[in-house]
């Protein structure tokens, strides 16, 4: 099993800005903050400006917060034709598990599990949630 991979504190982020504008190296400045000369790297290539700008730690700070968040969002079903597809036989009277079992007959590029359709209905499609077998608002 590999190690986990942990994200720097702001307070660490405030402490490799200074370190790396004083010329110090990965190694170096991982040894002092006690973590990895990778994630040290690590950190400083994707958070930080350019070469000429350096590493800044508020910049840094706002860039993995907006990595963050976005991280956290995705289109469910978003594969062209899907949610028709789904949406067609659910208001045919099909259950999700029905829809996911039959879909890589219909079309064999498509393809989605039955917990990704009640995701999909819930969070994106509520007005399909009087087509479901079970018709519970939430889950």
């Amino acid at each position: 099993m590999g190690t986990q991979y942990d994200h720097l504190q702001d307070s660490e982020r405030d402490e490799l800005a200074s370190l790396l504008s004083q010329g110090f190296s990965c190694r170096a400045i991982g040894r002092m903050l006690g973590r990895s000369h990778t994630s040290i790297s690590r950190e400083a290539q994707r958070n930080g400006l350019s070469d000429e700008q350096g590493y800044r730690a508020l910049a840094a700070v706002q860039f993995a917060k907006e990595r963050r968040s976005a991280s956290n969002t995705y289109e469910r079903l978003r594969k062209p034709g899907l949610c028709t597809y789904v949406r067609e036989r659910l208001m045919e009277g099909w259950s999700p598990e029905q829809i996911s079992g039959a879909i890589a007959d219909d079309d064999p590029a498509l393809s989605v599990s039955h917990e990704a359709i009640y995701q999909w209905v819930y969070a994106d499609a509520p007005e399909l949630i009087a087509y479901l077998r079970r018709k519970h608002r939430n889950r």
